[in-house]
């Protein structure tokens, strides 16, 4: 059943023969760790803040053609940013605890011990530590799942949470990256493309909430059999045949609605992109290489290929999520995972023994909202890497151009 939430249309075939390091590490940590729901519900958390930090850069951040964020997210991690991400994590109940509690499990399980942090949360927190600042107090929660999947692509507790403020500099200030690169368009242009793109947001988070509603009722169903085995102590009641057939009818219609949904979004973004193909035309033939409008589009170039990149790697998250969850048989025994965390209480110092119970109550949490997520997420990656795989063209027009008259006025 989880096979069908992947949607990722081949956007990661291959990624982790042809990845850098932090994504092969993700995979060794994969196939190494103790095989549970818990540690797939984080990597899909992950990969959502992946998504979501993308989605912060792409429509808050604002830039300009001196802005060094750019540049900032895409440095190599030093010394000091992984011991702030470690210290930051320090008292994360998953973090705090699990070297007490994967022994255990382990042992009733299977698996073995995995590295503590993963190289691509590395990641995803160094960016939140650019944007965000150096305050971990002030960084998002990237391992709690949001109840509001309506804001699916916002931080549970982002509201709490004050982005870094950018500074106006000597060059125009763009409130967002799409503004930015709106502005390197013909003005006559500008206002179809805004309008154009707004419409195709809207049309693709219409579907992504389509498919998050049925995903609660495939979780349903897929719970609805934990609610006859013997030895069953939750709280959900087992549906009758009627509730079940009700529920298999409204997962149909959905089905239908989804399709519907997901072409309509489609028909949007060919919309958009044509749009997008004229207006290249139009710039081409009349373009301006100023150096502000040749910086900025360098800066938006960078967001641009960390995005894709990224996006890649979430998708990378969700698929070995979904592995674990099938061919580890860690839905299977999730009710074992559960009890194999009571007895690993024990275990932990009387200190920590409140951040264990934070743990549990997280993944009974979590595992609640994993399926929706990665049905939402997965669709979401296609859309962000597309978006910006299709954008950083856009900019590539500039740049070459200007590289291109560069190397003719060098060779005068």
């Amino acid at each position: 059943m989880i096979k069908r939430y992947l949607g990722l249309s081949g956007l990661v075939v291959g990624v982790l023969l042809t990845a850098g390091c932090a994504t092969l590490g993700e995979g060794a940590t994969a196939l190494l760790e103790v095989p549970t729901v818990e540690a797939s519900a984080n990597r899909v958390a992950v990969g959502t803040g992946v998504l979501r930090v993308n989605h912060h850069i792409l429509n808050n951040m604002p830039i300009s053609a001196d802005a060094k964020w750019p540049q900032a997210i895409t440095d190599e991690m030093s010394d000091q940013d992984y011991k702030a991400i470690r210290q930051a994590l320090a008292n994360d109940p998953w973090y705090a605890t699990r070297h007490y509690s994967d022994p255990y499990q382990m042992r009733v399980l299977g698996g073995y011990m995995a590295p503590g942090i993963s190289p691509l949360t590395y990641e995803v927190y160094q960016k939140i530590q650019v944007l965000y600042g150096a305050d971990a107090q002030n960084w998002p929660n990237v391992l709690k799942y949001s109840p509001r999947l309506d804001q699916f692509l916002e931080f549970v507790d982002a509201e709490d949470k004050t982005p870094i403020q950018i500074e106006a500099a000597q060059a125009t200030m763009h409130p967002n990256l799409f503004a930015g690169l709106t502005s390197l368009m013909p003005v006559n242009y500008q206002k179809d493309l805004v309008d154009s793109h707004q419409q195709m947001q809207t049309a693709i988070d219409e579907a992504a909430y389509l498919k998050k509603d049925k995903a609660y009722l495939e979780k349903r169903l897929e719970d609805n059999k934990a609610t006859n085995k013997p030895n069953y102590t939750g709280s959900l009641r087992p549906l009758s045949v009627s509730d079940v057939q009700q529920i298999n009818e409204q997962i149909a219609v959905l089905d239908v609605q989804i399709k519907q949904a997901e072409q309509q979004a489609d028909q949007k973004q060919e919309i958009h992109f044509l749009l997008l193909d004229s207006a290249l035309v139009a710039l081409k033939s009349d373009i301006n290489l100023s150096e502000d409008r040749v910086m900025l589009a360098q800066n938006i170039k960078r967001v641009l290929d960390d995005i894709k990149s990224s996006a890649m790697q979430a998708g990378v998250l969700y698929s070995l999520s979904v592995a674990s969850l099938i061919g580890r048989n860690s839905f299977q025994n999730f009710d074992k995972e559960l009890v194999s965390l009571a007895v690993s209480t024990a275990l932990v110092p009387v200190d920590k023994r409140d951040l264990m119970g934070e743990r549990i109550v997280r993944l009974t949490e979590n595992v609640i909202y994993l399926l929706p997520s990665i049905g939402m997420g997965s669709y979401y990656i296609v859309k962000q890497y597309s978006l910006a795989n299709k954008y950083a063209k856009v900019v590539d027009v500039i740049i070459e151009a200007d590289a291109s008259q560069k190397k003719m006025q060098a060779t005068k």
